[in-house]
């Protein structure tokens, strides 16, 4: 019944996704259905030590996911009941930014159903880092420090929940980049020097040394996160990594091709008052820009992957952004669109069978309390 429901609900997504005058409810409907699959599942790999983590007394370094579940025990809740609650918390945080930037919500969960949603029902931390980073976005969009403030309590917030959040921390800088040279520069040497040294072995297993000697004692966790531990299978993450970055690009460069003095009286409104878009497309950008300082931990280990991953939504919004100013027809649109489609679809299927072979997506649906199972 929960398969049925499911597609039903997928399907009147995908019609509310090509309707001209679409309607909320079956976004509220996809929303809800997100919420039961994610916070009602009793069954995924790791849902045994989350239940076992859901414990007041448990020491640790990250703060802030021990305070919620210390908040949580207090108020007498179980570990479904938290797992239900924080899982309603972080999509509705990412519904906050999305319906910020695109009218159409549909189109955005038909692909975050298909990825990454099935790991983030998994990786509940990961997705609680990604919900606040994903929410905190737009703040970047505004002039106001107030704003910028705001995106940087969020940052060091996600990382007490997981500490790698920590990594979104630098992308402060990049609202300046156009406009500044020296941190345009700065950033492309950075990048260049990381490859150099994920290259160079030897240097990379000095650099080990020197953060496990360092943040060692701060978190059991650096001793085993600082080991390399892959041979060349961190080229397919630089390859996901260059087609991120090219995707966005080439979202970016179809954005902008759409000249206001030759679009109709619909696109030119759009283009002249909508400026958050064109800000976020060119933020996203630099984003997946910034994203190749990652290059280095997909060397360490695979688990790194999920830097890159919790970026995937931001990219989901730059394509639909995108999508608005797209003509219905045309071979360069549909070569667009059926990229885009078909990478999403890649990802799912290099996560599901190389990097979480675990993970069955049967058992999300079949293993679940309020669908009574």
């Amino acid at each position: 019944m929960s398969i049925f429901i499911s597609i039903l609900i997928y399907i009147a997504n995908c019609i509310n996704t090509v309707l001209s005058r679409f309607s909320k409810w079956p976004v509220i409907m996809f929303i809800l259905l997100l919420c039961i699959i994610m916070g009602a599942n009793t069954v995924n790999p790791d849902i045994y030590a989350y239940t076992v983590t859901y414990d007041p007394n448990r020491e640790g370094t990250d703060y802030g996911y021990m305070l919620l579940v210390k908040f949580f025990n207090l108020l007498g809740f179980e570990y479904t009941g938290f797992r239900m609650i924080t899982s309603i918390f972080g999509i509705l945080l990412i519904h906050q930014t999305v319906k910020k930037l695109i009218r159409n919500h549909s189109p955005f969960y038909l692909l975050y159903f298909i990825y990454p949603f099935f790991i983030d029902i998994v990786q509940v931390r990961n997705f609680l880092v990604m919900a606040l980073f994903i929410y905190s976005i737009p703040f970047l969009l505004s002039n106001k420090r107030l704003d910028i403030v705001k995106y940087i309590i969020l940052t060091l917030l996600a990382s007490t929940i997981q500490l790698t959040a920590i990594v979104y921390l630098p992308i402060v800088f990049l609202i300046r980049i156009r406009k500044n040279v020296f941190i345009r520069s700065i950033l492309i040497i950075t990048i260049i020097l990381l490859v150099i040294v994920a290259l160079n072995r030897p240097l990379l297993n000095s650099l080990s040394t020197l953060i496990i000697s360092t943040l060692g004692e701060y978190d059991t966790r650096v001793l085993d996160y600082s080991h390399i531990q892959t041979n060349f299978g961190f080229l397919l993450f630089w390859f996901l990594q260059t087609i991120n970055f090219l995707l966005v690009f080439w979202a970016n460069r179809i954005f902008l091709r759409n000249d206001i003095s030759k679009s109709d009286n619909e696109l030119s409104n759009l283009l002249k008052t909508n400026t958050i878009n064109k800000k976020f497309m060119i933020l996203t950008l630099w984003i997946n820009i910034f994203a190749f300082v990652f290059l280095p931990f997909y060397v360490f280990q695979a688990t790194f992957s999920r830097f890159m991953r919790n970026i995937v939504p931001l990219n989901i919004i730059a394509f639909l952004v995108t999508e608005q100013l797209l003509k219905k027809k045309g071979k360069r649109n549909t070569l667009f669109r059926l990229s885009y489609l078909g990478y999403h679809v890649l990802l799912l299927w290099i996560d599901l069978n190389w990097l979480y072979p675990n993970i069955e997506i049967i058992n999300f649906f079949k293993h679940n309390w309020l669908f009574g199972w």
